[in-house]
């Protein structure tokens, strides 16, 4: 008896001192929180929500509410809380630090954070990123709250090939500053936003924060090739410019030693994800075959093309044209209005550089092609100095003589530079010339259909034909002097066939024979 009294004034007592112990865990708390909102950093008046958040990350249903200062700085006094737990919530517009400019849009950026232990928040891409993987980590996997920051903050890096290990809470860091961790916050929002539009960017954020949250791995391939490619354009000492420019308009300093750009550059050289780049280049337009598509590479004589860039909405393209073999050249009709610039043929070495500053629409000029040649093109996004892609193409048709087909002259165009089988126009001129060094002679055959007529009106250098009908019989004939180019002038009318042969060898053994449609 004695025994059972002892339990029950233990027991007695014990209560007590659980209830004091729940209703102190339940008492309010008064904090002071500060920080920046950072994109680049946001403007003066951006939004500024706290909500609390209990033990399953829910709302509380209690909040407060601020707005920035001018650097994205914000601060809250005496906020009285049960939780610890809150999310950061920021709306606003934020300078763009890869273009230069203040967003055209408003952006979304969350954190979530552990008050008890820090109270200096700034809320920026990492922070995002990791949002629902932490909850998710906390609330299904059992982690605490700490281990799920590391584990998520780990996960996030690994996808650009970052180490993250011993580097502050994403909450902490700051791009502006000269820390590991600094620089690889800057590094992957640099990355994010390219040379995207704000909405652009919201929409990759989201399909990052979904793809992450239950497996913590990037998995998507469209996110991972946009990642890559965008990586791939960036302008890393223009982004430290802006930033330098940016932050000194506001008062404050931009650190020197920000090692993002190294980050930027271990990634572009490290990723296996396949890049998309920020400029397409459609198969085509309406002036016909995109020279800037990709996969074009092989392009004929006569025909326009078009030289097409879908631009971004912000950024510039450069476009490099050199030609590394043949006579040939290519020619465009003028730029005004289609969005080009483009300086002087260079002949010392053979090249000529198209760009552009267009933002939001499709810039797209006429090209064609003349005599036969190679070029390599060369991409340069966004001010890089060395080639962001490139591809070699090559036009007209190549012979194993040292005969060069001749430009377009007063005649018209060189039947010898147009693609077998392809039609040609009534009621207009067109020659046949041939240009090489020293004493030669080269027999044609001009054969035409009933329903055609064609006439020899006039020529260049030394010729002699026999116009019998329906044929006629020409040579050209060169001498080692002068320009050595000779070439005849035809007008052709009414609708036919035409076939042009010769006994000029253009591929070991086989001779010069292409017929043309005249409509």
């Amino acid at each position: 008896m004695l025994k059972s009294n002892f339990f029950f004034l233990a027991l007695l007592i014990l209560i007590p001192l659980s209830c004091s112990k729940e209703n102190d865990r339940q008492q309010p708390k008064s904090y002071s929180i500060s920080g920046r909102v950072q994109k680049g950093p946001f403007i003066n008046g951006t939004n500024i929500v706290i909500y609390e958040l209990d033990d399953q990350f829910h709302q509380t249903g209690k909040s407060f509410t601020t707005t920035t200062g001018t650097s994205g700085d914000f601060e809250f006094t005496d906020v009285s809380l049960v939780s610890s737990y809150i999310e950061v919530f920021a709306d606003g517009f934020y300078y763009n630090e890869v273009s230069g400019s203040l967003s055209g849009e408003r952006l979304n950026l969350k954190a979530i954070v552990d008050i008890s232990t820090e109270d200096t928040i700034n809320v920026n891409i990492l922070t995002n990123l990791e949002f629902e993987r932490v909850k998710y980590l906390v609330t299904r996997k059992g982690y605490s709250f700490q281990e799920a920051k590391n584990k998520a903050q780990l996960e996030i890096l690994t996808v650009f090939g970052f180490d993250g290990s011993g580097l502050e809470n994403s909450e902490i860091l700051d791009i502006a500053g000269e820390s590991n961790g600094d620089a690889v916050l800057l590094a992957v929002s640099v990355i994010l936003q390219g040379n995207s539009t704000t909405a652009e960017l919201s929409n990759l954020l989201a399909n990052f924060v979904s793809d992450l949250k239950e497996d913590g791995s990037l998995d998507d391939t469209v996110t991972q090739a946009a990642l890559a490619g965008q990586a791939k354009a960036l302008n890393c000492d223009q982004i430290r410019q802006n930033l330098k420019s940016k932050y000194a308009e506001l008062g404050l300093s931009f650190s020197d030693g920000n090692t993002f750009a190294d980050y930027v550059a271990h990634f572009v050289t490290s990723t296996n994800f396949n890049n998309s780049s920020p400029f397409k280049f459609p198969m085509s337009t309406a002036n016909g075959i995109n020279v800037l598509d990709p996969a074009q590479l092989k392009f004929q004589l006569g025909p326009w093309y078009s030289f097409a860039v879908d631009m971004p909405g912000s950024g510039n393209i450069a476009v490099k044209m050199k030609k590394t073999k043949g006579s040939g050249i290519w020619g465009f009709q003028p730029l005004q209005g289609n969005g080009w610039s483009a300086t002087t043929y260079s002949f010392s070495d053979s090249s000529q550089l198209f760009t552009s500053t267009l933002n939001g629409v499709t810039i797209d000029m006429p090209m064609g092609f003349f005599d036969n040649g190679e070029a390599v093109v060369g991409y340069y996004f966004n001010g890089s100095e060395t080639p962001s892609m490139e591809k070699t193409i090559e036009w007209g048709t190549e012979n194993n003589t040292d005969f060069t087909f001749s430009t377009y002259s007063p005649g018209g165009f060189n039947l010898l530079n147009l693609t077998d089988s392809m039609d040609i126009s009534t009621d207009t001129s067109y020659t046949v010339g041939l240009q090489k060094p020293g004493t030669w002679e080269v027999n044609f055959t001009l054969s035409y259909s009933v329903g055609l007529t064609v006439e020899v009106y006039n020529g260049w250098g030394l010729y002699e034909y026999n116009n019998s009908g329906p044929e006629i019989t020409f040579k050209l004939k060169g001498k080692n002097e002068g320009d050595n180019i000779s070439e005849i002038w035809f007008r052709l009318s009414g609708n036919g066939i035409i076939n042009l042969t010769s006994d000029l060898e253009i591929n070991s053994g086989t001779y010069l024979s292409r017929y043309f449609s005249v409509k």
